[in-house]
């Protein structure tokens, strides 16, 4: 892995609680590695295709199953983002049926719980084969 290389994640989840565990996790893996990683986060689908266009130049995307407002699905993102995006995808939902669909529609990882979002997103992009 390419030292002090910047990665560039999107994190979709409408617990914005999580967003500042996520941020701090991400810094221990700075400090670890010594990479960077820039994390773009976005609560609903229309955010989160949203980011997608402002950054289409992201590394992973992840993507929790129910979005805000209620009746918002995960599954549509991946819809919407998946026809264009073909870098990894990871299924973030607490269910694992929820999990399924999501993996069904176009994700290929499941994160093991909420609390390892991160973790899960570092170890697939340190499987990524590095750009020239």
């Amino acid at each position: 892995m390419e030292p002090n290389r910047t990665f560039k994640v999107l994190i979709v989840e409408d617990l914005q609680p999580l967003w500042e565990i996520y941020r701090k996790q991400f810094d221990i893996f700075e400090r670890q590695d010594q990479e960077k990683y820039e994390t773009y986060f976005a609560a609903s689908v229309d955010e989160g295709v949203r980011q997608w266009h402002e950054h289409p130049d992201l590394d992973v995307i992840t993507v929790d199953y129910e979005l805000s407002p209620m009746g918002n699905w995960g599954t549509d993102l991946v819809d919407r983002i998946r026809p264009e995006f073909k870098g990894p995808m990871l299924a973030t939902s607490s269910n694992p049926e929820c999990n399924e669909k999501l993996m069904a529609k176009g994700c290929q990882y499941r994160a093991k719980d909420k609390t390892c979002v991160a973790y899960n997103v570092r170890q697939i992009l340190h499987k990524m084969p590095e750009s020239s």
